[in-house]
């Protein structure tokens, strides 16, 4: 079942991001597309703390945010 979920968000995050060199595309639409499922169920694991309507105004927000560029640092 998820497979097939992530074949569809996959056509949507295609049109939406850029080409990267070397991006695996696959893999980097797996990440995004459990990033939200992740969400989901940490709202069901905390009994729906936030109401439905804050959940899906959230998640259009992450989902609509793209920075110009993310990184992660570690302490060199």
């Amino acid at each position: 079942m998820v497979a097939s979920k992530t074949r569809f968000f996959k056509q949507d995050i295609n049109l939406i991001t850029p080409y990267h060199d070397g991006l695996d595309n696959n893999m980097y639409t797996s990440f995004y597309a459990y990033g939200i499922l992740g969400i989901i169920l940490d709202w069901i694991k905390n009994d729906f703390e936030q109401s439905p309507d804050y959940m899906a105004k959230q998640l259009c927000k992450i989902i609509n945010y793209y920075p110009a560029e993310s990184f992660i640092t570690g302490n060199t």
